[in-house]
């Protein structure tokens, strides 16, 4: 039976991504390693072709290293909590455990809600700069001609008021949803 795939933004997926980036180092190390040791064991030499094939197989293998090194560092949002959030599905656009980039910094957040053109990320403490953070994403999203607002709250309770506050999102949000997932690293 295939394992399932999971899509940007929905729960399992930031678990998907650690086990598939770190699988994919860890044969892409034995490649580098396999082909470096035949040129030695061929040619009695490490100055071989072989020497040169592993060097340059060693760059997309550190740009991988580096993936995951970012992946470890956010820990998926607990089956509790999203058995949780998930009765709030049926009325609201959520994305869980997402991981986006802008120029200064990175940010984990477990759950993304997404209503009309407002967008709540829950980051906790972790933000410095939560006020260019926020501009960036909006800025990112104006670029493709669509106008949000983004704010981000660094507390569960507050989340779960918003959640429970029961607003359905009137607009379709497909093209919020694609542009966060752009950010996604």
């Amino acid at each position: 039976m295939k394992p399932q795939k999971y899509k940007k933004g929905e729960y399992g997926f930031l678990s998907q991504q650690k086990q598939q980036r770190i699988l994919m180092f860890a044969g892409l190390a034995v490649v580098v390693c396999a082909v470096f040791v035949t040129g030695i064991i061929l040619n009695k030499t490490r100055n071989n072709i072989f020497t040169v094939a592993a060097i340059l197989l060693v760059l997309p293998t550190a740009k991988v290293l580096v993936n995951v090194i970012m992946l470890l560092r956010f820990k998926p949002t607990k089956r509790e909590e999203y058995l949780k959030i998930q009765p709030f599905e049926v009325n609201n656009d959520i994305l869980y455990d997402m991981v986006l980039s802008t120029p200064t910094e990175i940010i984990y957040s477990p759950i993304i809600l997404i209503r009309d053109r407002d967008v709540i990320l829950l980051t906790g403490n972790k933000i410095k700069d939560k006020d260019k953070c926020e501009k960036y994403i909006q800025g990112f999203a104006r670029n493709d001609g669509i106008i949000i607002k983004v704010k981000m709250i660094k507390d569960e309770n507050q989340m779960q008021k918003i959640l429970e506050s029961g607003k359905k999102s009137e607009k379709d949000v497909s093209d919020v949803v694609n542009i966060l997932s752009i950010l996604h690293i």
